[in-house]
Parts: C-alpha cells; structure tokens; sequence
C-alpha cells in the first residue's frame, strides 16, 4: 500500500535535496526542519517552544541543516555563506565504502591513530559507517587529530557516543569558525565556564531543567565570559541580593555584578572588604552629619548667650 500527502487548501514545501540527507537525519532534525517550514523564520528559541523540543537539540539540528547548504542564517549574505562552505563542506557526495575505508588507512598512519584512539575514547568498535563518519572528519573537513579526540572526549561528557552526533557537532562548529585545535580549546573552556555558571545559577534560582530565555542566558554569558565571575562570587551575588529585596531578581543580582566588576572586587575577600568600607563609609557620614548639627546648635546657643548678655549690660 502506498501513501500520499492529503494537501487540503495548504500546504508546506521542503528545497527538493532535503531527500539526500533524510538518511542521516534524525527525527529531531525532521522535526526542526518542519517546523521552519511551517512557520517561516524562526530562531532556536521560537521553534523549541513550538515543537516542545530543548533549544540545545534545536540548535544542534539547525547547525546540521546550515551544514548541508539547505539553510542558513538570514544574516548570512551569499558571499559568506560561500565562505563558510570552505571551512564547513556540504557533506553532499561523501560516502565511502568498506574497501575505500581499508585502503585509506592502509596507507594513512595517521587516520589509523584517529580511529583507534576515537575507539578507545567513546568505548566502541566503530562500524563502516561509523568509520565512514571519521574519515570524513580528517579527510573532508580537514581537522586533525587532536580536534577530532578532542571532539570525542566533548562529545562523550555530553552523554553522546554516537558518531552521528560527533558528525552533527563537527559541522556545526566548523560552520562557526571552530575548525582548528586552538578555536576548539578556547570554545571548550568558554564553554566550560558558561556551564559552570549555569549550573549555579539554575540551583540558586531553582531553575530545574526549563529552558532559559533570551534574557537569562545573555547574563549568564555575560557574568562568565565579560565579568569571568567565578562560581562562589555568584553566589555571594545572589545572598547579597536577597539581603536588599524578597524576591529573586536577575536583573537586581546583574546591578551587583555589575558593580563588582567596574571595582575589581572578584574574591569573597574583596567583597568582604568593600562591605566593610561601605559600612565604615555610612557610618562615618553619620557622625559626620552629627557632628554637623551640634556645631550649628553650639553657635545658635552662644549667639543666644551673647545677645542674653548684652540686654544685661544695658
């Protein structure tokens, strides 16, 4: 039996070489690329809350659609897209068979090290397929050895071992300039950093596993990577913040940061210190003011004193 499509007064349309990919795609992909179908330009954001998927996974699929050339970013103008193509080829006619696969590492140590040590690091034997996906790394994107072990090794923290996953990552950070051992080391760490702070923020605030908005995640990047706040600085952020108001506020506990960072204060020490200054500060105003209105009271008693004597010598 066969099926068709019941099109009604509406219908949907796909670029026709979405086909030469449906067999690397999973449904997640199916699922992100229909839905931008369905309802035109859409960020990661927009369509996870359409289709119930994490803006992580919509991300990863989005960047493993750009890879094969059937979209981009509306931002991208043709001459880059080009551009971006030659550090992130399609991966539009690669396939190679078992014996293609032999023969290249017959005479290619170095793939040979590649595979063995991917092996031993996502824990494996690779089937042809999964070996099809390394050779495609090292000999269609070029990355070399270290980036692709490195990529196993991120990829494998993350819960995922599937080389499909590896591959999907792969195009995806190529497509963003990451195609060198160096980029990928400084996106690991930034990474790394960007998490960390997450992870604390979603526990102080009692995030769970939702998904962050817009907003939320533009502070988070902006504590880790423009204040480089460190975990335990966050949180004195936070309980300082819930000193001065009832209600967690992350725009409140961004003014704190803020502050923090403009005076270089990035050790519990200095916030120690700057709290004890600030209170000697206060205080010292205090007196201050004090001091003020006795001085003025002194001279408004003698001035009395001396008007109350010249009556008397009159």
């Amino acid at each position: 039996m066969k099926y068709e499509f019941v099109l009604g007064n509406n219908a949907i349309f796909l670029p026709a070489n979405v086909k030469d990919y449906l067999v690397k795609a999973t449904g997640e992909d199916a699922r992100v690329l229909i839905a931008l179908s369905a309802y035109g330009p859409s960020d990661e954001f927009e369509i996870a809350n359409k289709i119930g998927m994490s803006s992580s996974a919509v991300k990863e699929s989005l960047s493993f659609w750009r890879g094969t050339g059937i979209i981009r970013a509306q931002s991208e103008e043709p001459e880059k897209e080009q551009e971006s193509r030659i550090s992130a080829p399609e991966p539009e006619s690669y396939s190679y068979t078992g014996e293609e696969i032999e023969k290249i590492r017959k005479d290619n140590e170095e793939l040979n090290r590649i595979i063995d040590q991917a092996q031993v690091i996502l824990e494996k034997t690779f089937s042809i397929s999964e070996c099809n996906v390394i050779v495609y790394l090292y000999d269609h994107l070029r990355l070399e050895s270290e980036y692709i072990w490195m990529l196993c090794v991120y990829c494998k923290n993350k819960g995922h071992t599937n080389l499909r996953y590896v591959e999907k990552t792969a195009i995806g950070l190529c497509d963003r300039g990451i195609d060198s051992t160096d980029t990928l080391d400084a996106f690991l760490k930034e990474e790394s950093k960007i998490n960390d702070v997450e992870y604390c923020v979603r526990k102080l605030f009692g995030f769970g596993e939702r998904a962050l908005t817009p907003t939320e995640i533009k502070y988070i990047k902006t504590w880790s990577s423009d204040y480089s706040a460190s975990r335990i600085i966050i949180e004195k952020a936070y309980y300082e913040m819930m000193e001065k108001i009832p209600t967690p506020s992350m725009k409140y506990m961004n003014s704190i940061l803020t502050n923090w960072h403009r005076e270089s204060i990035d050790t519990p020490e200095k916030v120690e210190e700057s709290k004890k200054q600030f209170k000697s500060k206060k205080k010292q105003k205090k007196e201050n003011e004090n001091s003020s209105f006795d001085i003025d009271e002194f001279f408004e008693l003698a001035s009395k004193r001396g008007k109350q004597s010249e009556k008397k010598g009159e």
